[in-house]
């Protein structure tokens, strides 16, 4: 009998001492439906475990912004958080990946890079100490303002918000010659309401979430840049539960996310057609105006990726899945030329080695494409550490009627040559 005694009171502790609270972080403000759709989840993975793991949720962001949560969560008084890309670059800078302005066109485009790459994305966060549970797409910051912003000269002398701690941000708005002022997002509202900040960009989910909607005027409906959130736990605290209740936490959080993010994009619509119900004004950004930011922005991307901001290899297999999903859904024969576009020869130096386009163009250099407009076109290049060596060229598209997408995966470069090999034209 005494032994059947120890035998229950040792599992009785070692029971005790499997049960876990893994208490999390949000800035998701309380009673609305991503936090009802969060303590759902909770709910339901406290009743599979039979309560030895229980998830508390602290919304609206009382514990802080992304820099204080991190703190508790290395000193263990928190377990995890509700994340953005930017609040974990310093750890995992390849997340930055997918937040590089005007890469993607559509949520369809972002899909299809996205089922190739968020594992990828996954496996390295766990590397880097935190277990996800997979990405829910927020929809595309669009720029929310309370003047029109219908080109970049619109934009010059505002004051615009750049999230704290988001490097890709600031460079790309320091890429357009515009004064960033870097706010953490719980300041945002409060920042709106005093005239700190004149121009925000966020999804319109997430700018009727946060109240932002109130304090703005007018949207400028271009896919700026692609956002998701994600959750992180600290690897650590997760490794404390049994393999078995570690399967229940990932199989009920995985559904949840995924539903996040099927929903997402139909709740970022409704929001849409909520702030014009509202009476927000949506103005256009002008196609030309378009080219310009896309051109100097994805230059500043390259730049930021040489600088370490990701890993290059990411972000040109990005490209590349961005190219074949646009091949793919082409209205033009997959494989389609471009015209041959003419260079003069610099003395000394090779065609295609080591060229980098330093200002507009509307033609191809290796993954570098433009957007003619008009039927010609001047571009001037540098070779990096050339020493200022400069030349200029110019060409001619007579007969290709269409505007030219980007990126482009490769070109040929002969005899002071090259040929865009692969091209999408779009519809006019």
């Amino acid at each position: 009998m005494n032994k059947f005694l120890i035998t229950l009171l040792a599992l009785a502790i070692g029971s005790a001492a499997s049960a876990a609270t893994l208490k999390i972080a949000t800035v998701t403000p309380e009673g609305s439906q991503w936090m009802k759709d969060m303590r759902e989840s909770a709910k339901e993975i406290k009743e599979r475990t039979d309560g030895r793991v229980q998830i508390k949720y602290y919304g609206g962001g009382v514990m802080g912004n992304d820099a204080k949560v991190l703190g508790k969560i290395r000193i263990g008084a928190l377990q995890g958080g509700a994340f953005t890309p930017a609040a974990l670059s310093d750890i995992y800078p390849d997340l930055n990946v997918y937040g590089m302005p005007l890469v993607f066109d559509s949520e369809e485009e972002a899909a299809y890079v996205r089922e190739r790459l968020d594992s990828k994305l996954q496996q390295g966060l766990e590397a880097a100490g935190f277990i996800n549970f997979g990405f829910a797409s927020g929809g595309f910051a669009i720029v929310m303002s309370n003047t029109p912003v219908k080109g970049l000269d619109d934009l010059k002398g505002k004051r615009v918000w750049v999230p704290e701690g988001d490097s890709i941000s600031y460079a790309s708005m320091e890429a357009l010659s515009l004064a960033p002022v870097t706010l953490p997002l719980t300041d945002v509202l409060t920042g709106l309401q005093t005239g700190l900040i004149d121009i925000v960009a966020m999804s319109p989910i997430g700018a009727l979430v946060l109240q932002w909607h109130t304090k703005i005027k007018y949207i400028t409906e271009i896919p700026l840049v692609y956002t998701v959130g994600f959750m992180a736990i600290d690897k650590r605290a997760f490794g404390k539960l049994s393999d078995a209740d570690q399967q229940v936490v990932r199989d009920v959080m995985q559904e949840t996310y995924e539903n996040f993010d099927r929903a997402n994009i139909e709740e970022n619509h409704k929001a849409r057609d909520a702030l014009l119900n509202a009476g927000i004004e949506s103005v256009a950004f002008d196609a030309e105006e378009v080219a310009r930011l896309r051109e100097r922005l994805l230059v500043s991307n390259r730049e930021l990726g040489e600088e370490g901001a990701f890993t290059m290899a990411l972000y040109e297999e990005m490209l590349d899945y961005v190219q074949e999903y646009r091949e793919a859904n082409s209205e033009v024969t997959a494989g389609a030329q471009c015209p041959t576009v003419s260079f003069p020869r610099w003395p000394g130096w090779s065609d295609s080695a080591g060229w980098r386009k330093t200002r507009r163009s509307s033609c191809c250099w290796g993954r570098w494409c433009c957007w003619p407009s008009a039927r010609s076109f001047s571009e001037r290049y540098s070779r990096p550490g050339s020493s200022g060596l400069t030349n200029s060229s110019s060409c001619s598209f007579s007969g290709w009627p269409w505007s030219v997408r980007s990126p482009l995966r490769e070109t040929t470069a002969t005899s002071g040559s090259m040929r865009c090999r692969t091209c999408f034209p779009t519809r006019q």
